[in-house]
């Protein structure tokens, strides 16, 4: 049996991952409505940057900490496996692992080299601004490739559970379908912490798999 079919105690897995998706979504959201552009200097995403870098640095530290929320979150979702799809789900856990320090690395660089490109001249903060855009281009693609094959990963460790078997087939068919369209350029970053957000409602059910007995005979004299 690859994991125990009943709850087993409260779900801090489920929690933690749903603690990561909102954090997350509030650094979205704070990146989508904080910035002023009527008053900035230049167009585009500078100008948004320029009208009001505070709130650029508080987006941009809230996505990096929902990465590291989520594979706190999915490390403690491991526990809820055993024998073949514990293997499958450790891989996993590796894949999001290298999600997270290619998010942290991009949302660091943004922050910091971002925001001084836009305090520099005009001509001086484009330059900066169009290199360090192709860098975070291929950042964001080795964020998309690790998230989405974690997705895929857990997902083939869910089949191997009577409670979640048809939802871990979604999750394959997920992760398949976002590395695809991150080949296109067609995903955003919210997808794969959607993912992981539809991961812990899957795998609410799952308990913990049993202790293994650890009391020894004794031999009688």
């Amino acid at each position: 049996m690859a994991a125990r079919e009943t709850t087993d105690g409260v779900n801090w897995a489920g929690f933690v991952l749903i603690g990561g998706f909102v954090i997350f979504s509030v650094g979205a959201i704070i990146g989508f409505v904080a910035p002023s552009l009527r008053d900035a200097p230049w167009e585009g995403d500078l100008a948004a940057i320029a009208g009001n870098p505070a709130a650029y640095r508080w987006a941009n530290g809230l996505i990096l900490a929902s990465g590291i929320v989520t594979a706190l979150g999915l490390a403690s979702l491991n526990v809820r496996f055993a024998d073949r799809s514990r293997s499958w789900a450790s891989m996993g856990l590796v894949a999001f692992g290298f999600a997270a320090v290619f998010l942290a690395l991009d949302r660091i660089l943004s922050m910091e080299v971002t925001t001084w490109a836009v305090s520099q001249s005009q001509e001086t903060a484009l330059v900066v601004f169009d290199a360090f855009d192709q860098f975070d281009d291929g950042l964001s693609g080795l964020f998309y490739f690790t998230g989405f094959a974690s997705l895929g990963l857990y997902g083939i460790a869910l089949t191997q559970t009577k409670l979640a078997r048809g939802s871990g087939w979604l999750f394959v068919g997920v992760g398949l379908l976002g590395i695809g369209l991150a080949i296109v350029d067609g995903v955003i970053k919210g997808m794969i912490f959607l993912g992981t957000l539809g991961l812990a409602l899957a795998t609410w059910r799952l308990g913990q798999p049993p202790k293994p007995d650890t009391q020894t005979n004794t031999p009688t004299p």
